[in-house]
């Protein structure tokens, strides 16, 4: 057996089913078992591009997420989308083939030590050191991505090794996954005893906190205890999102925290998204309990009443049997009350003469297949998404949380997409197509992938809110100096540059014809772009009115010293 042929049976064993690559010679031995096997090979246009698919397909079926890509060039442009899975924790394993090793030090051109350059966003980067311990060095790669705080690896191989055979010695190496941890029954009975002494509490869930295990516990404290549930990142969707169930988008429902005595914080880290879990938006007497599968993350920013370390979902879980057998519950009154005003000024916005980001959104929510998945990016454009958007299943939203990094919800939706092809062609079925909603700005990073889009009939649509500018940082800088610098962009006719590249495409800039034109559009084939000119001057609001600014900045504390 080849060394490649090895690492597609593998792939094969644990599941996966595409695998996301830039085309390199290098990598051929790999493909070609690949391909035999029948796993689908998406080809992209950039190797960030490959990564970031494998993060997509890797949040959409938690399964393990898979790109090939070279080293000498490739893996320089893969940084971007690499520290991007490290930051969110996907579970993404990148097989780089390199040079033999009799290139190396006679060409001369890849100076770069590889293992010290991935060690700060990876959670393990190792070169093969011969044929023989490939199997093992996968295996090794495949565990350690998956498990714990799941995360990216980087396993580099010499070329040569792909095409060099061996003689298989036993069964393949798959590996087995080590059990995720319970918390304690002493650290539940904790924090249920907390949340007996409060009368405003909140569930707090992010990114580390997924899986079918948390979303059955989420939606019973939510439904039977009455506890809010506000959710981020990969964890929005466990519950179905709900303004009148007391389920909502983290981004939306922040400013409620104030009036909240009691908060469970489930697989979130206390980061800038939140504040660095300090005033004014955690108030110093807010008692919180922090749960985390990673110990590293309790009590980072700010300290807590109680931490615990186990598997979020499982803990969660373990806590609904506590509060059912104290016969515990609390009314959510309290958060209508806290978000009052911000519901009258989201809803008072709305389009003049130009379509208003915060329509675009409503109009995408009300005619985007619910049962697909959402994918987010950009700045203004995705802030106005938190005052429309609710997602209503698990694993069916994602964005470029936590890193920020413009143009990742593109190539993230990729593997999504690429996900729901796979999963629609093994059930039989049609598949849902994937929703994109981004900026302008932001879709330029990846613009060659509608191609990848087009030649692979990826079932994806996207619409882009286009005011020809860096939105965010036009209004952020005009609020601070009065004037405006680099911010502005062309009014680039994405609709022309899809047809271009093989994407069925619209464009409209009129409010009063923009629910007809989207509807048809989601009713069209797919892959599709819709280009949606909007009011420049809209995002001024998300800077300047507190009411409905979704991601804030201006609270965070200056540094000490």
């Amino acid at each position: 057996m080849t060394g490649g042929a090895l690492l597609a049976e593998m792939l094969g064993e644990a599941g996966v089913g595409t695998v996301f690559a830039l085309g390199g010679a290098g990598h051929t031995h790999f493909l070609l078992p690949l391909e035999d096997r029948g796993v689908s090979i998406i080809g992209v246009r950039h190797e960030s591009s490959a990564v970031g698919a494998a993060d997509g397909y890797a949040r959409a079926t938690g399964k393990l997420g898979v790109a090939a890509i070279i080293a000498e060039q490739g893996l320089a442009n893969a940084m971007t989308a690499i520290q991007c899975a490290y930051m969110y924790g996907s579970p993404v394993v990148v097989v780089v083939t390199r040079w033999i090793d009799g290139w190396i030090e006679a060409a001369g051109e890849v100076p770069v030590d590889l293992h010290a350059t991935l060690q700060p966003i990876t959670k393990w980067a190792r070169t093969v050191p011969s044929r023989r311990d490939l199997g093992e060095y996968m295996r090794t790669a495949m565990r350690i991505a998956q498990s714990g705080r799941p995360g990216p690896v980087v396993l580099t191989v010499p070329q040569d090794y792909m095409a060099m055979a061996e003689e298989q010695r036993g069964p393949l190496p798959v590996p087995a996954l080590p059990m995720a941890p319970a918390a304690s029954d002493e650290a539940i009975e904790a924090i249920a005893a907390m949340l007996a002494e409060v009368q405003r509490p909140a569930l707090v869930v992010d990114s580390g906190c997924t899986g079918d295990h948390a979303a059955a516990a989420l939606e019973r404290l939510s439904r039977e205890f009455g506890l809010p549930v506000f959710s981020y990142g990969g964890a929005r969707g466990l519950v179905p999102e709900n303004d009148s169930a007391g389920v909502y988008p983290w981004a939306y429902a922040q400013v409620a925290l104030p009036a909240s005595d009691g908060l469970v914080i489930a697989g979130a880290r206390l980061n800038m998204w939140f504040g660095f879990g300090r005033e004014p938006r955690f108030p110093a007497s807010l008692r919180i309990a922090q749960i985390d599968a990673d110990s590293e993350a309790i009590a980072r920013n700010r300290e807590v009443a109680l931490g615990v370390v186990g598997d979020p979902g499982l803990a969660l879980a373990q806590l609904a049997e506590v509060l059912a057998a104290k016969g515990l519950g609390w009314s959510r009154t309290w958060l209508d009350d806290a978000l009052a005003e911000r519901r009258e000024a989201v809803a008072a916005l709305t389009s003049g003469e130009a379509i208003h980001g915060l329509d675009l959104a409503r109009a995408v929510e009300r005619h985007r297949p619910r049962e697909g998945c959402m994918a987010g990016d950009g700045a203004d454009v995705l802030n106005w998404s938190y005052g429309a958007i609710r997602i209503a299943r698990p694993r069916g939203y994602m964005d470029h949380h936590p890193m920020g990094s413009m143009g990742t919800g593109f190539i993230l939706g990729i593997g999504a997409a690429a996900a729901e092809l796979e999963a629609a062609r093994a059930e039989g079925r049609a598949a849902v197509p994937v929703t994109l909603l981004t900026g302008d700005g932001a879709f330029g990073f990846y613009l060659a992938e509608l191609e990848t889009l087009a030649r692979h009939a990826l079932p994806m649509r996207i619409v882009v809110g286009n005011d020809a500018q860096w939105g965010t940082e036009y209004h952020g800088q005009k609020i601070v100096t009065g004037r405006h610098a680099n911010t502005r962009l062309s009014a680039a006719r994405f609709a022309l540059v899809a047809q271009g590249l093989g994407v069925a495409s619209a464009e409209t800039s009129a409010p009063e014809t923009l629910d007809t034109v989207m509807q048809d559009f989601f009713n069209g084939p797919a892959p599709a772009l819709l280009d949606v000119t909007i009011d420049p001057e809209a995002g001024f609001a998300l800077k300047a009115d507190p009411r409905v600014s979704f991601l804030v900045f201006r609270d965070l504390a200056a540094p000490e010293g």
